[in-house]
């Protein structure tokens, strides 16, 4: 690939419970300013985006501009998806109708987006949402049962092999 298209493709999102995500302590970004910066997982597999499905049981507005969603899974797991004025305008609304009562949680949701690192103030990964979607509890099933098969498939610490047992047993 030319140095020129080298950036211009977007990688695919790999599907991950919150688990892998939460488990993630080291982040890596290539040689230039413009090279993507990737999560490590647990199991040593490198992400620049995941697709998640999970359960919205808040949204707040932090500061003008700034919201905060936690989403969870039913391992009890979570994550903090982060709205910023950087943030696509479909998925800002989302979270805006969350944060503003019009959407009420609980609410089942589809999520692509970039795994962040924590900083000081907030020492957890958060994920920077390109895309939320409110889906129905049957589209929500279908995708963790799916979601549950792709993990499977792939070499998984001791922890993310209980969470996918107890995904598994409330499906």
């Amino acid at each position: 690939m030319s140095q020129d298209n080298q950036y211009k493709s977007r990688e695919v999102a790999k599907r991950v419970t919150l688990k892998e995500i939460a488990g993630v302590t080291e982040f890596e970004q290539g040689e230039d300013k413009y090279s993507p910066k990737y999560a490590n997982l647990p199991t040593g597999e490198q992400v620049n985006r995941v697709f998640f499905t999970g359960t919205v049981t808040s949204g707040v507005e932090l500061a003008e501009n700034f919201y905060k969603l936690t989403i969870s899974q039913p391992d009890s797991s979570e994550i903090d998806v982060m709205g910023t004025e950087y943030t696509t305008p479909e998925a800002m609304d989302i979270i805006k109708q969350f944060a503003s009562g019009e959407l009420q949680a609980p609410k089942f949701v589809f999520v692509v987006g970039k795994p962040k690192e924590g900083n000081d103030d907030y020492p957890k990964p958060t994920i920077k949402p390109e895309y939320i979607r409110v889906v129905t509890p049957e589209e929500y099933r279908k995708c963790l049962a799916e979601t549950v098969e792709h993990v499977t498939e792939r070499e998984v610490t001791p922890e993310v092999e209980e969470t996918i047992e107890e995904i598994k047993s409330k499906l």
